[in-house]
């Protein structure tokens, strides 16, 4: 994927999830009644106004976040009985404004997969994959974030680093020989439990065994409602973004892969 393509495609995402698509939407809403269309203008102004609302809610974000986890917390009885020979951690995102870290870190997103690969590794002792990669700008890929973070601060040296790949479908097309020429044919895939339900088929298209890991659940929880789960705040608008953003992307590579 080139430079301007990788960048094209992230303002595409951008224009069409919270929230740039409601400020896209408001600004149409106030050109509409400028230009005399007053009636088209407040409905567009009114129903955007009504679904960032919505996706504001603790309970519709965690609703949202439920379509997308389809695999569950793995116990630590299926971890010790498991045939699995490596981890697999996916990037999700490099935080650049870091300068305690030296300049960059990982991302929420990514420090919780690495918390997650890390602890994986402690109980069943497997080697270690991590994979992402950098933009032309970038120093560092989000394959050297995560080894330096899982070195430092958890003592454990990744036996594989993929530091090529710009998505989700790259991580598998670039991790996969690796592992392969390595003997390893079963994985513990590590990621959002959102973005399982898209990295789990590129793996094993490539001809992987996978056993899901999720981490970071944002799904519902069983259990009465909470007055807190009707009021809207910016955590579950986030989340309501995420929970979009994989259910497109599981669109996009079903037609696209």
């Amino acid at each position: 994927m080139s430079e301007f393509s990788f960048f094209l495609t992230q303002v595409l995402k951008a224009a069409v999830l919270p929230p740039l698509v409601f400020v896209l939407l408001f600004f149409l809403s106030f050109l509409l009644i400028y230009g005399g269309k007053t009636r088209l203008g407040l409905r567009i102004g009114l129903a955007s106004t009504v679904l960032l609302l919505l996706l504001s809610l603790p309970l519709v974000s965690g609703a949202l976040a439920s379509l997308s986890e389809k695999y569950g917390v793995l116990t630590t009885e299926q971890l010790k009985k498991s045939s699995v020979q490596a981890i697999v951690i996916l990037g999700g995102g490099k935080r650049h404004n870091a300068p305690e870290f030296g300049g960059v870190t990982a991302s929420d997103h990514t420090l919780k997969r690495v918390r997650y690969g890390a602890r994986l590794h402690r109980i069943t002792g497997l080697p270690l994959l991590v994979t992402g990669g950098k933009s032309a700008t970038d120093r560092y890929s989000e394959a050297e974030v995560m080894s330096r973070i899982l070195k430092e601060e958890y003592g454990i040296l990744p036996r594989w680093e993929e530091k090529g790949s710009r998505d989700t479908f790259q991580n598998a097309q670039f991790s996969v020989p690796m592992l392969k020429k390595g003997g390893v044919k079963r994985i513990y895939l590590v990621t959002t439990a959102m973005h399982l339900a898209r990295a789990v088929p590129l793996f094993e298209e490539l001809g992987l065994e996978v056993v899901p890991a999720p981490t970071s659940f944002e799904g519902l929880v069983s259990g009465p409602l909470r007055a807190s789960d009707f009021v809207p705040d910016s955590d579950s608008l986030a989340v309501s973004r995420y929970a979009l953003h994989e259910l497109m992307g599981r669109v996009y590579y079903a037609l696209r892969y």
